[in-house]
């Protein structure tokens, strides 16, 4: 009589709330509606820095200022005058070497991406929540900063820097689909600084070496490419041991 009681108080237990009928279906229905809510509220707020992606002039990404070449009777070069010393050279220019170098120590995923990169955004995030400084914008990011001087926009403007990198990650995704990969890495290489005066991966292998840049060895190209993110803080010619380590790495 017993064991038929508790087996009866058994069947009168109300389920735990978990595997009751409907619970799953509403938590599914009230996590789309937030999700729902979330993308709403994303799209509301970037929409104007979407907008504003949309303004710069892709035609104009490599506007350069060019030397102007002092040379003698015979065409040699003797002298040349500029604010930016740089020497353009096509991507086939390049060794291999230099952009493998150049992919591992700033956009692993280059060749993947469309532009941004969500993978190294989520790994910059916790690594930054540890206390370790880390950065999570692609080659074609830092492209779109410095063809469009969006530093110093954002100054003007008195942004903050996530607002300023959701221009330049919009824009990035522009020129994703406007230019292949190897356009963009010749539009970069051609562009960015060295250090010690040196703009664009030339003028950067004459002045450091001596030499063109497909004469570089491994070694010069990997001590190049850690010049990117501080150029003035790892020269090879101001701090050779910070360099050392950069390459190394």
């Amino acid at each position: 009589m017993a064991i038929i009681q508790k087996t009866n108080q058994r069947k009168a237990r109300k389920p735990r709330f978990y595997k009751r009928k409907g619970f799953w279906l509403t938590l599914f229905l009230l996590g789309g509606v937030l999700a729902g809510l979330s993308w709403l509220w994303v799209d509301d707020y970037t929409r104007p820095y979407r907008e504003r992606a949309q303004t710069y002039d892709l035609e104009r990404i490599n506007d350069l200022e060019i030397p102007s070449l002092i040379v003698d009777r015979n065409g040699k070069e003797i002298g040349r005058i500029f604010v930016q010393n740089r020497s353009v050279i096509p991507i086939d220019k390049v060794p291999d070497i230099f952009i493998k170098a150049l992919r591992a120590g700033e956009d692993s995923r280059f060749l993947t991406h469309g532009g941004v990169d969500f993978i190294g955004i989520l790994r910059a995030g916790k690594l930054n929540f540890q206390g370790k400084k880390q950065g999570a914008s692609t080659i074609t990011q830092q492209l779109a900063r410095n063809a469009y001087g969006l530093k110093d926009e954002a100054k003007q403007r008195k942004e903050s820097t996530i607002q300023r990198k959701l221009v330049e990650a919009f824009l990035a995704m522009r020129i994703e689909k406007r230019y292949t990969k190897s356009e963009i890495l010749e539009f970069y290489l051609n562009r960015i600084y060295f250090g010690s005066g040196f703009y664009g991966i030339r003028s950067a292998s004459l002045g450091y070496y001596g030499k063109e840049p497909l004469d570089l060895t491994v070694e010069e190209c990997a001590s190049l490419v850690t010049l990117i993110k501080t150029p003035t803080a790892r020269s090879p010619l101001n701090n050779p041991d910070v360099n050392r380590e950069g390459r190394n790495y």
